[in-house]
């Protein structure tokens, strides 16, 4: 799955065939749902400001490519390089190339940690990031 794209039915298959953990899946997202809705029912305006949130998100993804090339000429200005990436092997060639700059490699004490916004792969787990056969602790905010 080197592309990127995923088989959805098989790996759907494979998390019905445990039977426990759709079971977990389902209390946990009926428990979440229902945590939710107690507090949407205590405030009145709730519909409003969902719908308030979704102009909001759209606007936002609607001028993101904007938004993005703002934030690169603010960085810039104050002596920042912002980095572009088309995907994560390109991401990883990038990386390791600021460190073998900064020489980086060869000290044995590399130790990179990579925060991510919380996307994950398929599985729930981060995607990877190989630098360079140097090891990676990923976090997510």
């Amino acid at each position: 799955m080197k592309d990127g794209s995923h088989n959805h039915v098989a790996l759907a298959e494979k998390f019905n065939a445990d039977e426990a953990r759709v079971n977990w899946h389902d209390e946990t997202l009926w428990w979440v749902r229902q945590k939710r809705d107690k507090q949407a029912w205590q405030l009145p305006e709730w519909e409003q400001l969902r719908d308030k949130a979704s102009e909001i998100k759209l606007h936002t993804l609607s001028n993101l490519h904007d938004y993005l090339l703002q934030f690169e000429q603010n960085a810039q200005r104050h002596g920042i390089t912002v980095h572009w990436a088309a995907d994560a092997q390109e991401h990883n060639t990038i990386v390791h190339s600021i460190l073998q700059k900064h020489g980086a490699f060869g000290t044995g004490s590399l130790r990179i940690l990579v925060v991510t916004n919380g996307c994950t792969s398929v599985g729930g787990q981060p995607s990877g990031l190989s630098v360079g056969g140097e090891g990676c602790t990923q976090g997510q905010r």
